[in-house]
């Protein structure tokens, strides 16, 4: 299990972290982006910052916490994102990775948050089955993305994992093409 840990915190291709960064740890303890959370932040000699569930669901004392305790990378399920995107977007202010994932993420709660004046967060989508190693692919919403696609896409593989769309006889289907996906890796 700790080589699909280790393919999301070292070297990850879907965000820049190092020691300078302060990393909320806000998943439950039982809950796999716990350890993206601690990982990330011992890995890369980040500060990880514990907050308690009344904290965070607190969204007044939240957002002065995540500015007084200089917050720059954070992990959100999509259920919570989509609350505080529709609440008050300008949480995000000072922080420079949100990643959300576990659920569809609507796109409408990301323009929301990247509309929000002085808000220039990367919200980053983490896809794909927990039995992976937390996640599959990640996808950094952009313009290009919000104005392209109708719903937002699952992304690139992280290091070490390969995924396939195969059709139901285990052949590759085409770029535009539905079948089923398949994972591989050291998740």
């Amino acid at each position: 299990k700790q080589k699909a840990i280790l393919r999301l915190v070292e070297s990850p291709h879907y965000l820049e972290v190092s020691a300078n960064d302060n990393i909320s740890q806000t998943a439950n303890h039982a809950f796999d982006a716990a350890q993206l959370e601690c990982w990330l932040a011992w890995n890369n000699g980040a500060c990880l910052v514990i907050f308690d569930k009344k904290t965070f669901l607190d969204p007044k004392i939240f957002k002065k916490e995540l500015i007084d305790k200089k917050i720059t990378i954070m992990w959100f399920t999509v259920a919570l994102f989509h609350q505080y995107a529709y609440m008050d977007p300008s949480i995000f202010r000072n922080v420079n990775y949100l990643i959300t994932g576990g659920d569809v993420v609507d796109k409408k709660a990301v323009v929301r948050i990247r509309n929000c004046p002085d808000v220039k967060v990367n919200i980053v989508e983490a896809y794909g089955p927990t039995e992976t190693g937390i996640f599959t692919s990640t996808c950094t919403i952009h313009d290009e993305i919000i104005k392209n696609y109708s719903q937002l896409p699952i992304g690139t593989p992280v290091n070490n994992t390969e995924v396939y769309v195969l059709s139901p006889f285990n052949q590759f289907v085409p770029m535009v093409g539905i079948g089923l996906l398949f994972i591989g890796g050291k998740g």
